[in-house]
């Protein structure tokens, strides 16, 4: 019965936060974060166990579905042939945009506390693109399938499979040269599908099933199978949740299974992704506070998660922006992907809670740790959404007026 409850009451007062910024043309993910946030807060002050039970049913069973769910829609609403024209941008752009966040977040730890070892790590969370966000963003705004959004696309696979590697040589997490291995093997297996399989599979789909519901129900299968391999493969489910969106946009039930997927992702799994994000946000704050309330003034009271906060921001905006600017984008596109590629979440928060745990680490360089991922996470999911809004909608608005005149 709580389960219920609670869910209904999540979803309605997310709903109305939607509604708010929409009226108020704010990003609407903004405002599914920050009730995620307030709620988490709430529930938190009058009740532990219903605390523990909305952790349990967004970010536990809804979380990882809704970020799936928003992939996936976004490789069914993308021009395969503008991101083959997006990649040479995708390329430079996640390798410069995880280069230099990387050297300046390294440089800086080195410089302030001496340790190659806490370096590493700070430097391998300022790599970290996750950007379900930005796409979100870019859905609400009808730019996904622009040179811009697809750049964003590219460069975050691309970001992925680098952050991967530099995960496994810089804490030893996983053989470098097996995930290697398994990340050309993915790419591999999705083009032979793609090219070969795709089509005759949706051929003989549709002699056995005829009910649209069918489709969506099979689509729905593929995109958590891909998603399964992409991750058993050393890469983040959500790689495999985009291509295997990709490879069902080239079938001609995609119309069919855009719309209903669709409607059930918006309706229930994305909102709960990023109100997931604010309640695994204050969980964590919690935690540390549980541990040492003194430990944790003094962690408040410290430069270095701020500097490193803003390091990894600038250096991934500033590399981002360099490496897309080189080969062609121009400025304002430039800035709207290294904006875009800003936003850190789960995948930052797996690298600290990985790190922290195979590697010996004192109490207090753990929480200093997990502390400076959370400002990292809360500072660029907030920052993120209106300066995309505002660069597209400056941008659609320079367009209006040259076509003016």
């Amino acid at each position: 019965m709580v389960f219920f409850v609670l869910l209904a009451i999540i979803l309605i007062i997310v709903k109305l936060f939607d509604e708010y910024f929409g009226k108020k043309h704010l990003p609407i993910v903004l405002g599914e974060v920050i009730a995620g946030i307030l709620l988490a807060t709430f529930l938190k002050v009058i009740s532990e166990e219903l605390f523990n039970a909305g952790v349990s049913i967004v970010y536990d069973v809804f979380s990882s579905l809704g970020i799936i769910f928003l992939m996936f829609i976004s490789g069914l609403e993308t021009d395969v042939n503008l991101i083959k024209r997006s990649l040479k941008y995708g390329m430079s752009t996640a390798i410069l945009g995880s280069f230099l966040p990387f050297a300046i977040t390294f440089a800086y730890i080195i410089f302030t506390v001496g340790d190659v070892k806490l370096a590493k790590i700070y430097a391998t969370i300022a790599i970290a693109t996750s950007v379900g966000i930005t796409v979100r963003v870019l859905s609400d705004l009808g730019a996904l399938n622009t040179v811009v959004g697809t750049t964003i696309i590219s460069a975050a696979v691309i970001d992925d499979i680098i952050g991967i590697i530099v995960l496994g040589i810089s804490l030893g997490a996983n053989d470098p040269y097996l995930t290697s291995i398994g990340v050309l093997a993915f790419f591999i297996f999705i083009l032979m599908f793609y090219t070969l399989i795709a089509e005759k599979i949706s051929s003989a789909i549709e002699k056995v099933f005829h009910s649209p519901y069918s489709y969506v129900s099979i689509a729905i299968v593929f995109v958590l199978l891909f998603s399964a391999l992409a991750k058993t493969l050393g890469l983040a489910a959500i790689t495999g949740a985009y291509f295997a969106g990709v490879i069902v946009g080239k079938t001609k039930e995609r119309r069919i299974i855009l719309e209903n997927i669709r409607g059930i992702g918006y309706a229930l799994f994305i909102p709960l992704f990023f109100v997931g994000i604010g309640f695994k946000l204050i969980q964590e704050l919690f935690i540390l506070e549980a541990e040492s309330h003194l430990l944790l003034i003094q962690m408040l009271k410290s430069p270095i998660p701020y500097v490193f906060v803003t390091l990894a921001i600038l250096g991934k905006v500033i590399g981002s922006v360099i490496g897309s600017r080189s080969l062609g984008l121009n400025l304002k596109e430039s800035f709207i992907v290294g904006f875009g590629m800003v936003p850190r979440m789960e995948i930052a928060l797996t690298v600290a809670t990985l790190a922290v745990s195979t590697l010996e680490l004192s109490s207090v360089e753990i929480s200093q740790i997990i502390y400076s991922t959370i400002v990292l996470v809360v500072a660029s999911s907030l920052i993120t959404p209106p300066i995309i809004q505002f660069l597209l909608k400056n941008k659609k608005r320079e367009r209006s007026v040259k076509s003016s005149k």
